[in-house]
């Protein structure tokens, strides 16, 4: 959520609101997560 508040402060609303906006967001937030996820199984083997 923290993510999402920032992302508001720095974008226009009107950019926000774009589908194609919203969507190159989510995929990067979701390829983040999954460098973390990786990362973090790898530290722990």
């Amino acid at each position: 959520m923290d993510a999402l508040l920032s992302v508001r402060e720095i974008f226009p609303v009107e950019l926000a609101q774009q589908p194609a906006f919203r969507d190159a967001l989510h995929h990067a937030l979701q390829l983040l997560q999954t460098r973390g996820a990786r990362a973090a199984i790898a530290a722990s083997q």
